[in-house]
């Protein structure tokens, strides 16, 4: 059981970095490698900060303040 845990945490974050980085790409294009690992190391929290500042960002830098 702790098994199933653990995948289906690692799912969620996957899945979360993946529709960042998708929503990145989208509107600002070529993800900069500094933001890419920033998604890949970033917490949960982070990852919903960042994801709230796209809808407002007008350059990708302003996505991660």
């Amino acid at each position: 059981m702790e098994g199933y845990r653990i995948g289906f945490r690692q799912g969620l974050r996957l899945g979360r970095i993946e529709t960042l980085r998708k929503l990145i790409e989208h509107k600002f294009g070529v993800i900069p490698d500094w933001a890419d690992a920033g998604i890949n190391e970033a917490s949960a929290g982070k990852h919903y900060r960042w994801s709230a500042n796209l809808v407002n960002a007008q350059r990708v830098e302003d996505v991660f303040k």
